[in-house]
C-alpha cells in the first residue's frame, strides 16, 4: 500500500488528514444553485402557465434541499459554536436591516427581531436547525 490510505472519506499523508471534497454533494450543490438563479429569472409570471408551475417547483424544492444538504454536512459542534457561528450574524445582520428600512425606508414593522427580514430567514432557518442538531447529539 502507497504512503496515502483512505479512511472515512479522508485521505491520510504521512499522519496528517487531509478533507477529501464528495463530488456528488458538490453537483447536487450546483445544481440546486442553479435553480436558485433560474427561478429568480423567471420570476413569478402568474401571465404564463408553464414559468408560474416552474417557479412552484423550484421554489417547493430548492430550499430545503439546502437545509438537507447543510444538515448532511454538519460537523459536531457545541451549541455555544452555533449560535455563535449562525445566530448571532442572524441578529446582527437582521437589525442592522432593520435600522436601513426605518431611515430609508421609513418602515417600523421590519423592527421585530423574531420575524426575518429579506433573506435573513436562512440564517435563521440554519441557526435553528444546528442548534437542535447539535443539543441532540450532546444527549447521545
Amino acid at each position: 500500500m502507497d504512503k496515502c490510505t483512505l479512511l472515512n472519506s479522508k485521505k491520510i499523508y504521512n499522519n496528517n488528514f487531509i478533507k477529501q471534497r464528495n463530488i456528488e454533494i458538490d453537483n447536487i450543490k450546483g445544481l440546486f444553485i442553479f435553480f436558485v438563479v433560474f427561478g429568480h429569472l423567471i420570476g413569478n409570471n402568474k401571465s404564463n402557465i408553464v414559468f408560474s408551475i416552474t417557479h412552484y417547483l423550484i421554489y417547493s424544492i430548492h430550499m430545503p434541499m439546502f437545509i438537507l444538504i447543510s444538515g448532511l454536512l454538519n460537523k459536531k459542534k457545541t451549541i455555544i459554536i452555533n449560535i455563535k457561528k449562525y445566530l448571532i450574524p442572524y441578529i446582527i445582520f437582521d437589525f442592522l436591516y432593520a435600522i436601513w428600512m426605518f431611515i430609508f425606508r421609513n418602515n417600523s414593522s421590519s423592527l421585530n427581531i423574531l420575524i426575518p427580514t429579506y433573506v435573513y430567514w436562512y440564517i435563521l432557518c440554519l441557526a435553528i436547525m444546528k442548534i437542535i442538531y447539535s443539543k441532540k447529539r450532546e444527549n447521545y
